[in-house]
Order: structure tokens, then sequence, then C-alpha cells
């Protein structure tokens, strides 16, 4: 449990930070932000890390 609060307190810090780092590969028409990316990839580490546990907790 301490391990998912751990996470989700690094998530708060690092989804809006990742959210201000923007690309703009065509000319400023468009552009590519990486707070969602991060945000999935925080999502999947939880659900990695609770797969996990509960294979711990079975033996």
């Amino acid at each position: 449990m301490k391990l998912n609060t751990l996470l989700f307190l690094l998530m708060l810090v690092f989804v809006p930070l990742a959210g201000e780092l923007n690309i703009h590969p065509f000319a400023n028409t468009f552009r590519l932000s990486f707070g969602t990316p991060v945000f999935f990839s925080f999502c999947y580490l939880f659900v990695i890390f609770r797969l996990h546990y509960r294979e711990c907790l079975q033996g």
C-alpha cells in the first residue's frame, strides 16, 4: 500500500511537469505534450505493482 501511495505522489508531481513539455513537429501548427503518456505510464505501473503484490500474497 505504501508503494501505491508513493507512485500516486510521484504521479501528482511528474504528470503536470511533463505536460509543460511540448514538441512542435510541424512548424507551430501542431504540438505534442508529454503529460498524457506519462499519466498512462503511471497507470500501467499501478496495475503491474498491484498484480505483483497479489502474487506475493498468494505465495
